[in-house]
């Protein structure tokens, strides 16, 4: 169902006698009882230049709400589904009922008429990814992506392959080989029967040596052509595994950051990982097999059938048996392989978050929890993993009995016509073309042998790669980026104009939010936990893009400059500082590499970083370990901010800048901070209030909104302010606390 559909007649504008389409228009996938039913809602004009929402089945228009009297519009989240709300003189009313697939629709949809309501254009924004797959109609789990597909996918396995392109020598080498490879195992069943029949039969020793030579150099060629093949293909596996891995790291930096809060950590790993490993076994072991029992199964057919037409038929009839086979338990296979994928990548994230977590775990006393909830998670896999294995068995059994009666019908039935032959019947084989047969059935049904294990093989494999290529299909945000014009004036006023904003879920964070900063202009940011003062940073940083309304740097809209340009130009110290694995100077030249030592020096040193740095054994050379872990909060806090210093950004973010640092620390920085900032736009987050009142102005965000502005002094001076409020509350919070500690010490 596409919720963007165009109207039916029913629904349209009749405006002058003309038929137009509604302003907007949207399907839900809910009716209005919550029954699954496409129920359709639209925004449409009257004559005299009112609105008037409508509502209902595509053939009758249930409900009208003229938009003059409706007093609110929102959204109700209820377990399961969503639905619109308005209220009329003070009563409410349900417009629509909708799933949570339509969540991100919907929020447009309601702040559209909310701009209605206002009087303004209402305007639905036009980057929503889909929902749904275009081409299948299915349910996304992640918008703009596709449905994996499942089986062996002639699409999935051309793009695969497609990988091969660069590297076509080798290609070509291998394949050259192959064939050789698959020539020469035809050989050695000739000689078996020229020895039988000359040799032996005909008593002819002379040429015994011959053939026996014949044979060796067959076996000694095939051994020379697979050696060769094989250290090509591990050659060619590993590069394009590991090109894939490379671009699959490269996609994951790139992605847009709504991409990475829908998915977790330990999930992504898992892709990065094991799906390509699954690639890996099939590259290396499959592919091979597949193409060189493929040449192998049409040379051995003709052959058999040349050496007796008869006896070939016997062994032609487990054959179709054993495809038909495979393609029912092809079907059984595919689907369990990505069962198989899904509860990996869920115990890859368990596995993280138990490790990222240590210290919770451990403080909290969660150890026996986590296991329990580790040994679900890893038994679901080992469930699937099992049951994965026992269908392939099951297929590859059923193949190995199938092919066994094969042979020994083929000794059968060849027994009786040698026996015709040496009565002179005239209608037999001779013992030699039996053996010949004998010989080439094992060869021969190798490739129905292969089926089953590259069958297994290919499933996983192909399941690895749609969910590899589902990731590298995403759009990420530098796309469309590169011929967009850069920052004009970095040291410009920034603009917010009605910003609405909403993660995932649809409920809105931002509700139309408008200020402006000032260049050169130092503004804090203050409010409740969850009021939006993050989501802010995260909108100028452009981590994420306003759901409607814009922000401006000077005259440019933010969304129509280039992200890299605008980047280099904020600096931006976080609540949580993460730090790369590498040493002390590595992180500080994190965001300018080609500054010099002295720089550095310069910026640690107002970090108050240095002293402690020159302290460790190996100083700026001191490697701090996976995301710091070998420093403090308050260092790594310190090292963040000596980034930050040496990037020298026009426009600074200080995101709870010193929260990780004792007082002492914390006073030293500000001295720091308050010269760094001299000269550019700042805009800061502090836990601690009393940090902020050299701010030239104060924002108080409440509920997505600037409910009150000014200096601190200002703020103050209102008792009743939500500012003053929260001034009194942590004074009250810090009595508290030296009451408990002074306890304590007594």
């Amino acid at each position: 169902m596409n919720p963007f559909a165009a109207a039916p007649p029913l629904y349209q504008d009749r405006i002058d006698g003309q038929t137009q389409p509604p302003r907007l228009h949207l399907v839900s996938d809910l009716d209005v009882s919550g029954a699954y039913r496409p129920w359709h809602l639209s925004l449409n004009s009257l004559p005299d230049g009112s609105w008037v929402i409508q509502a209902g089945y595509e053939a009758e228009v249930q409900q009208l709400w003229p938009m003059a009297e409706v007093d609110k519009i929102y959204i109700e989240e209820l377990r399961g589904r969503s639905r619109l709300m308005l209220s009329v003189d003070g009563s409410q009313h349900c417009v629509a009922y909708y799933s949570h697939y339509l969540l991100l629709e919907f929020a447009a949809f309601c702040r559209a008429l909310e701009q209605a309501r206002k009087g303004n254009e209402p305007l639905m924004p036009l980057n929503i990814d889909p929902h749904r797959d275009p081409n299948s109609g299915e349910p996304l789990s992640d918008r703009g992506g596709h449905t994996i597909r499942g089986g062996i996918d002639r699409v999935t396995l051309r793009r695969l392959l497609s990988l091969l392109a660069p590297y076509k020598l080798r290609v070509t080498g291998q394949i050259l080989l192959t064939f050789l490879s698959a020539a020469m195992t035809l050989i050695p069943p000739l000689a078996y029967m020229a020895i039988a029949d000359q040799v032996i039969g005909e008593n002819q020793t002379d040429k015994l040596l011959f053939w026996v030579g014949v044979m060796l150099v067959a076996h000694l060629g095939a051994f020379a052509c697979n050696w060769g093949s094989s250290a090509i293909n591990a050659w060619l596996s590993l590069r394009v595994v590991g090109d894939l891995r490379s671009r699959l790291h490269d996609k994951l930096q790139r992605l847009r950051m709504d991409y990475h809060t829908r998915n977790e950590s330990g999930e992504l790993v898992g892709r990065t990982t094991s799906d390509t490993a699954s690639l890996l076994h099939f590259l290396v072991d499959g592919l091979p097999w597949m193409l060189v029992n493929l040449l192998t199964f049409i040379a051995l057919s003709i052959t058999l059938i040349t050496l007796s037409p008869s006896l070939a038929l016997w062994v032609f009839i487990p054959v179709p048996l054993i495809v038909f086979g495979g393609i029912f338990f092809k079907g059984k296979l595919s689907p369990l392989a990505h069962r198989f994928g899904n509860r990996t990548a869920r115990l890859h994230s368990h596995l993280g978050e138990s490790i990222r977590g240590v210290k919770t775990v451990k403080a909290s006393r969660q150890e026996d929890a986590r296991q329990q909830s580790f040994e679900q998670v890893n038994e679901d896999l080992v469930e699937v993993g099992f049951h994965l294995e026992k269908t392939w068995l099951g297929f590859a059994q059923t193949t190995a009995l199938l092919m066994s009666l094969g042979t020994v019908m083929v000794w059968y039935v060849g027994t009786g016509q040698v026996l015709k032959e040496a009565g002179s019947a005239g209608s037999g084989i001779t013992l030699g073309t039996l053996l010949a047969f004998v010989g080439y059935i094992a060869t021969f049904y190798g490739p129905l042998q292969w089926f089953a294990a590259v069958a297994n093989w290919m499933a996983r494999a192909m399941a690895g790669a749609e969910r590899v290529f589902q990731i590298l299909d995403m759009p990420d945000e530098l796309s469309e980026q590169d011929d967009r014009p850069p920052v004009s004036d970095p040291h410009g006023d920034i603009h917010f104009d009605e910003v609405h904003f909403s993660y995932e879920r649809g409920k809105e964070v931002l509700r139309g939010l408008n200020f402006t900063v000032k260049g050169g202009e130092m503004v804090g940011l203050v409010g409740r936990s969850g009021a939006g003062k993050s989501t802010i940073i995260n909108l100028i940083c452009r981590f994420f893009d306003p759901t409607s309304g814009s922000i401006r740097i000077g005259e440019q809209n933010l969304e129509e400059v280039n992200l890299t340009s605008w980047r280099q130009q904020v600096g931006i110290v976080m609540q949580e500082p993460f730090l790369f694995d590498g040493t002390l100077l590595d992180n500080i030249k994190a965001g300018r590499p080609e500054a010099s030592f002295d720089e550095v020096l310069r910026a640690a040193k107002a970090a108050h970083a240095h002293e402690f740095i020159m302290a460790k054994d190996d100083g700026y050379d001191t490697r701090v370990g996976e995301s710091g872990v070998k420093l403090s909060g308050g260092q790594r806090q310190r090292i963040s901010i000596a980034r930050a210093i040496l990037a020298d950004p026009p426009i600074l973010i200080l995101d709870e800048a010193t929260s990780a640092v004792d007082s002492e620390t914390e006073k030293s920085i500000q001295e720091a901070l308050e010269r760094l900032v001299e000269g550019r736009t700042t805009i800061a987050i502090a836990h601690r209030l009393a940090t902020l009142r050299h701010a030239d102005r104060l924002l108080v965000i409440d509920e997505g909104q600037v409910s009150e502005q000014g200096t601190h002094a200002e703020l103050l001076d209102n008792p009743d302010g939500v500012f003053s409020k929260l001034v009194r509350l942590q004074q009250e919070i810090n009595e508290l606390r030296s009451t408990q500690e002074a306890y304590r010490d007594h």
